[in-house]
């Protein structure tokens, strides 16, 4: 259960071709992992969470801790980006 929503995720979240696996933090793509570090794991699932929605920057800010730079939350995106092939 997602203690921010009160609701239960489902073990395994599929997107395209993606299927993101919230226990063990493994993402694949049409079967192959991809590496993907604690960050940017906790961003792509907070984003997963709330498909269709905007997430502003306060809660990313309020997920990842207030002492992490709101840069660094920003560069986590960039191994989703790449890792995905959206770059």
């Amino acid at each position: 259960m997602s203690a921010a929503s009160g609701v239960a995720t489902p073990r395994t979240l599929r997107f395209g071709p993606f299927e993101l696996d919230v226990r063990s933090g493994e993402l694949r793509k049409h079967g192959i992992k991809i590496r993907l570090h604690q960050q940017p794991f906790r961003i792509l699932l907070m984003l997963l969470r709330q498909p269709g929605e905007v997430v502003l920057r306060e809660e990313i800010r309020k997920e990842l801790g207030p002492m992490t730079p709101l840069s660094s939350s920003i560069m986590a995106l960039t191994p989703l980006s790449s890792g995905c092939g959206m770059r």
